[in-house]
């Protein structure tokens, strides 16, 4: 994990980087949008849970979250979802409706799997 920076006002950036051998590096994004309801857009890489979750506690407490947006279930988008969920009490999801199986069993109370 690279050290969170605000993007804007309201929009703090929780930015990670993947190694590609021969290419450089992927940027991984995360955001925290601190609205009324503020949101978590994706969870990072699951490789770096421990690092994700320290990040996002210095810029929100997890508790504080009310949405989860994941822009799409590919890895480097979800990898700390279940860290993120233990931390929190309830709030709901949002993601494109195309990877709702992927993710999610649609029974209430299921907890989101591990990557």
């Amino acid at each position: 994990m690279d050290k969170p920076h605000q993007a804007m006002p309201d929009i703090e950036v929780l930015p990670a980087h993947f190694p590609i051998p021969s290419m450089g590096f992927l940027p991984v994004n995360a955001f925290v949008i601190k609205a009324r309801e503020p949101v978590l857009v994706d969870t990072g890489m699951g490789i770096e849970s421990d690092a994700f979750m320290k990040a996002l506690e210095s810029i929100i407490d997890p508790q504080d979250l009310r949405w989860v947006w994941l822009t799409h279930d590919d890895a480097d988008h979800t990898g700390s979802i279940q860290k993120v969920e233990d931390q929190t009490e309830t709030f709901p999801y949002s993601f494109p409706e195309f990877t709702f199986g992927k993710i999610f069993a649609p029974s209430k109370g299921t907890k989101a799997p591990t990557t």
